[in-house]
């Protein structure tokens, strides 16, 4: 194919599985976040779109507390891991076993104005993307 052969075509595909590789890593960045919202919205509202919105992100698991707080828990491969991996193969399979957690705890208290929103914690900058987006746009004003 073009002249190519396998040689070219391996390390053209070993190059462009390193550069997707790369770009997902960076993409997939953690941040830590301790923010509130105070929205207008009723609080069982605001619950059932959390929970909705939440519970559909693959590798992800969205689970009530006792004390009426929600967990949102990310568990991925790490970046490293992954990198490793595909270059040691077939013991650097083992390192796809390695996993990152980051728990985002979630409190809606109910206010004067609507409903309070706490989140504290660490996520992937995305999902916190999403939330802010979300709850700023419901948003009457932000609490300081």
């Amino acid at each position: 194919m073009f002249g190519l052969g396998y040689a070219e075509l391996f390390l053209l595909m070993g190059t462009v599985l390193v550069l997707t590789l790369v770009w997902q890593g960076w993409r997939a960045r953690w941040v830590s976040v301790s923010r509130e919202w105070v929205t207008d919205l009723d609080i069982d509202d605001v619950e059932d779109v959390l929970r909705r919105s939440f519970a559909a992100v693959p590798g992800t698991t969205w689970r009530s507390q006792p004390d009426g707080s929600w967990v949102h828990t990310v568990r991925r491969v790490p970046f490293w891991a992954v990198l490793l991996g595909v270059f040691t193969l077939p013991l650097g399979l083992l390192l796809f076993l390695v996993k990152e957690t980051a728990d985002l705890h979630v409190r809606l208290f109910r206010d004067e104005q609507g409903c309070r929103v706490l989140v504290v914690g660490r996520t992937p900058e995305r999902t916190l993307n999403a939330l802010d987006s979300w709850l700023t746009r419901m948003a009457k004003r932000e609490a300081v």
